[in-house]
């Protein structure tokens, strides 16, 4: 399972990330180990939403790759975060 998520405020708001942690939870139920969720945050998640925020988001899937922060070529990440 494949789930991507955009720090910008806007986007960023609590509602989806409750969707989100529902759904994720259900499949893992449903899957069991057979399912690794994998969560892909693209912005800036320093700079845009609180870190308590993203521990919480982060906490609940197996894999979490963070662009901004994991990426050697940061000027292309954020880039691609704007577009998203």
């Amino acid at each position: 399972m494949l789930e991507v998520h955009q720090t910008e405020a806007a986007k960023f708001v609590p509602d989806e990330n409750a969707t989100c942690l529902y759904s994720r939870h259900e499949a893992k139920a449903f899957y069991g180990d057979r399912l690794i969720a994998v969560n892909v945050l693209f912005g800036d998640p320093a700079a845009e939403v609180p870190a308590s925020n993203v521990r919480a988001l982060c906490g609940v899937f197996d894999v979490n790759l963070v662009p901004r922060r994991d990426a050697d070529d940061k000027a292309s990440v954020a880039r691609l975060g704007k577009v998203l």
